[in-house]
């Protein structure tokens, strides 16, 4: 039967699906865990291993035998060809432990955390690579309770604890070596990647146009920034719609991706993983529209300067459009207000944006929302059609739309209109929060005068790559032009 992936300890909770998937990626490795169970083990109180479930089982002193036993066995499923150095260890090797459960649902496992929590999205529920199918263990020495550890249960979907006497499943994680490439493939259950080790020197042009893509965080110069963003949010992951006002939203919790009703990519939460160094310093990534331009945010202020001189919004006329495209886009030095009449010294000649930067940068048009868009009582979708007016301006720097901001929340926990958004410390957990007082059009602020924080926005070519990176804040995407 093809359908029949196997079980363990029970018939009646079959594994959803066979083969390997790629659970999560982590400094410059991609690390694979078995779709279901590779093998059933057990393991007595002499730490003996079986297959079958046995009278005896072991005591707390001798647990870390029946963990060894799940390593051990887990070798015999190490490729040397692909295995991280090239070796077979449990270094490349081993059995699905609690830091590869944290890896993948982001979410501790421990005895008040994770344990016995049933229908709890953010411990594995409804994660179609935790939530399986099927009794596997998951290795751990501090146990929930005394001779037992930690195990997947599919009818209370959520992590019990047992002794080591049952037969339940090892899955085998595996790390890969960092020169392992995706050549062909969707990434889907039908069309699953074909990995092959390939190096850099080999890689023809051809191979080049193709976007032939690692999927362990040592991307190849022609990885295309818009498409390995919009590719992370689509493979590999539960999608789910949530609902806002009269608008819903397809979110990929695990990455931290939304797509919205405009049918634009966005980063959400309090840190998502969309760091990239950008004219040698941290910007982050916005959105990825459908124009495949990417919009990236300078993650530190450039200081506190006025939006304007007077009560007029409008940014194409305003002090600070003039301030970020002469001066900051330019790296010149000059004077800035600070009030509405008052001047202040401000030198961007070494923060502002230098050559290979501007390079990047793709003229953009801004919109120009005027003041009476009353956004306070509308949800982000609204807010959103709210900002776009016939008025616009063509530009290279902006600042961020308040819907970005409003985006920028979890919206599985924020569900709230505008005017809303200071009083929900769950709204306000948005990456997007220290910035969201300062945006196009100034349309949440009364005084355009006062000084605030000023966060420089720009919109990447469609054709920057990614040369490496993961994203992170330690190991942000390093991109260029292709």
């Amino acid at each position: 039967d093809n359908n029949d992936m196997g079980y363990c300890y029970n018939e009646a909770n079959k594994y959803m699906q066979s083969g390997y998937r790629l659970a999560y990626t982590k400094g410059n490795s991609a690390f694979l865990i078995s779709a279901g169970a590779l093998n059933c083990i057990s393991s007595d109180d002499e730490g003996n291993m079986f297959s079958l479930k046995i009278n005896t089982f072991e005591n707390d002193s001798n647990l870390l035998l029946h963990i060894n036993n799940l390593n051990k066995k887990a070798l015999e499923y190490c490729n040397r060809s692909y295995a991280y150095g090239e070796k077979c260890n449990n270094r490349s090797a081993w059995a699905m432990d609690v830091n590869d459960f944290k890896n993948i649902t982001n979410s501790i496992l421990s005895s008040d955390r994770c344990y016995g929590k049933s229908n709890d999205a953010s411990c594995g529920f409804g994660n179609n690579i935790v939530d399986n199918g099927g009794y596997y263990w998951i290795a751990n020495s501090n146990n929930a309770k005394a001779n037992s550890m930690f195990f997947w249960d599919p009818n209370k979907r959520s992590v019990s604890s047992a002794t080591t006497d049952y037969p339940l499943g090892m899955r085998v994680v595996l790390r890969l070596r960092d020169d392992v490439y995706v050549v062909s493939g969707k990434g889907d259950f039908n069309d699953p990647y074909l990995l092959e080790v390939v190096n850099e020197s080999d890689i023809t042009e051809e191979d080049s146009n193709n976007d032939i893509e690692s999927k362990n965080g040592e991307i190849l110069n022609y990885n295309n920034l818009a498409e390995h963003i919009k590719n992370i949010y689509s493979v590999g992951s539960d999608l789910k719609s949530v609902v806002v006002g009269n608008n819903s939203v397809k979110v990929n919790s695990k990455e931290s991706i939304l797509l919205d009703g405009n049918d634009i990519y966005r980063y959400y939460g309090s840190n998502p993983s969309n760091y990239l160094k950008y004219n040698n310093e941290l910007w982050r990534i916005v959105s990825v529209g459908d124009d495949n331009r990417v919009k990236i945010v300078r993650n530190n202020s450039i200081g506190k300067y006025s939006y304007n001189t007077s009560n007029n919004k409008d940014f194409s006329k305003s002090s600070i459009m003039q301030l970020l495209n002469e001066l900051y886009y330019n790296s010149k030095d000059g004077e800035c207000y600070v009030g509405k009449e008052e001047k202040v010294n401000c030198g961007f000649s070494k923060i502002g944006l230098g050559d290979e930067a501007r390079q990047l940068i793709d003229e953009a048009i801004y919109y120009l929302a005027g003041d009476d868009a009353n956004v306070s009582d509308t949800y982000a979708y609204n807010y959103y059609i709210k900002e776009r007016s016939d008025t616009t301006w063509n530009g290279k720097v902006g600042l961020i739309y308040g819907s970005d901001y409003m985006y920028s929340a979890d919206l599985n926990l924020c569900k709230d209109k505008r005017e809303e958004y200071e009083s929900n410390n769950n709204c306000r957990a948005g990456w997007l929060y220290k910035m969201h007082d300062n945006v196009m059009s100034d349309l949440e602020s009364s005084d355009p005068t006062v000084s605030r924080e000023v966060y420089p926005v720009v919109y990447l070519k469609n054709s920057v790559v990614i040369n490496k990176g993961v994203g992170s804040e330690k190991d942000p995407y390093i991109v260029s032009l292709s």
